[in-house]
């Protein structure tokens, strides 16, 4: 896989941990540990000199605000084939998805968002994901305008990076990032977790009809983690 040679490290807010393959004791990843995700250069065009009542470039602030990060099991099921040991099994190669929350909580409407997934597999072979989109608050759906090349983190751990523009998100208003992967395309005995981190970013807003680069308020809160567990079989 292509490498994308710019990164930026985001803390893990929590530790998880996946069984072992003889089901006994537990390795658990430690809290801590950064994740890498993709950071994507963004043209500034600065807008042309007028007069003194012009609003101001500098300094314009917006805010990304991630919660509620929901992670869905092939349409809550619909793929499902039973369960074992209280886990959802699914056929090979069913569809999921995991959701990222997103809320403009700034002063300023955002008319470009970069949203990335890191995402670890125990026991999985799915090494792309199969999707990226924005939906918003009103249903409409957003394909993104760049997609990064998926890339190794190390270990199971791959990230997929989608930038989105064409559409605006003002102050108050909600959308959801929405990655899309597969189970396992091979039947597997054993017990596979999931652990989904997803992260997003505005990274542009009109200035005077000029797109700039805004100031982020609390890119602490910008980003969601979620674990689900599940069986696959033929």
């Amino acid at each position: 896989m292509t490498k994308n040679p710019t990164t930026r490290d985001i803390p893990i807010s929590e530790g998880w941990s996946i069984p072992n393959e003889n089901g006994v004791g537990r390795r658990t990843l430690v809290k801590g540990a950064a994740w890498s995700v993709p950071v994507v250069a963004v043209a500034v065009a600065a807008p042309m000199a007028a007069a003194s009542n012009t609003p101001t470039c500098a300094d314009q602030n917006t805010n990304l605000h991630a919660s509620g990060n929901g992670f869905n099991d092939g349409a809550n099921g619909a793929n499902s084939s039973g369960q074992h040991n209280d886990w959802l099994v699914f056929d090979a190669g069913s569809p999921l998805f995991s959701d990222l929350y997103l809320q403009n909580t700034g002063d300023t409407t955002i008319t470009r968002i970069q949203a990335a997934t890191s995402l670890e597999m125990n026991a999985h072979d799915s090494t792309a994901a199969t999707g990226g989109a924005l939906i918003l608050s009103d249903g409409t759906v957003i394909g993104p305008t760049t997609t990064i090349p998926v890339y190794q983190q190390g270990g199971l751990r791959w990230v997929f990076t989608y930038v989105f523009s064409g559409f605006s998100l003002a102050p108050g208003q909600t959308a959801t990032f929405r990655t899309s992967y597969t189970t396992s395309s091979t039947p597997r005995a054993d017990y596979i977790e999931a652990r989904p981190y997803q992260v997003a970013r505005a990274t542009e807003i009109l200035c005077a009809g000029a797109p700039v680069t805004p100031t982020e308020s609390n890119a602490g809160d910008n980003d969601a983690q979620n674990a689900t567990g599940y069986y696959v079989h033929g």
